[in-house]
């Protein structure tokens, strides 16, 4: 449940909120670039290997795009 989440210690949930978000943004950066690793590490501000390093860390591949 939603709620239940928000009882949970700050640390805790800035995780789970991580976890739950990061992915979402690096496939929006990732649909931006067409699948373009590079062209999307550009639109989050990351250098290439950052942002290989956060793809794989949250189960993102650019063949999804």
């Amino acid at each position: 449940e939603t709620d239940a989440v928000l009882d949970i210690p700050y640390t805790d949930f800035k995780e789970t909120v991580l976890q739950q978000q990061i992915p979402i943004y690096l496939r929006h950066q990732l649909k931006r670039a067409n699948g373009n690793i590079s062209k999307a590490a550009e639109f989050a501000g990351q250098q290439r290997p950052n942002f290989r390093r956060l793809m794989k860390k949250y189960g993102v591949t650019s063949d999804e795009f």
